[in-house]
């Protein structure tokens, strides 16, 4: 009997993948520096300077990805992280079709004061202005 799991595995990351692509097509330039923001806010052990090295939603992503921060099997910090910006319908998106394909477990809890952390924002983009 041949074990499959190695494939069913690669196809799984290929669909995670992909999925993780049609999220950040959604995010726009605003948004992704929000979530930078949370991020350093929410986790200091990620690095400052990589964070604002980013400029594509797909590279940050990929940089959550490679952090160990979502996979495939946790995608409750990036679930927050677009609660948290208002992107409610791709929250959802996450949560339903996590349940139906790849069996997620939202294990973060979000917890963020939306209006703290937009103010906060807000207070950061004025005192650059």
């Amino acid at each position: 009997m041949v074990d499959l799991t190695p494939l069913q595995i690669r196809t799984n990351e290929a669909e995670f993948n992909a999925f993780l692509v049609q999220i950040a097509d959604e995010i726009t330039k605003e948004e992704l520096d929000q979530m930078k923001f949370l991020c350093f806010e929410l986790n200091n052990n990620l690095p400052r300077g990589r964070l604002d090295e980013i400029k594509a939603p797909r590279e940050f992503v990929n940089f959550l990805r490679e952090r160990g921060i979502i996979s495939p099997g946790d995608v409750g910090f990036l679930k927050c992280l677009l609660e948290t910006t208002g992107k409610i319908k791709l929250a959802n998106l996450i949560s339903e079709r996590g349940k139906q394909i790849f069996q997620f477990t939202i294990i973060t809890s979000c917890s963020v004061d939306r209006l703290n952390v937009q103010s906060n924002w807000s207070n950061l983009i004025l005192s650059t202005v």
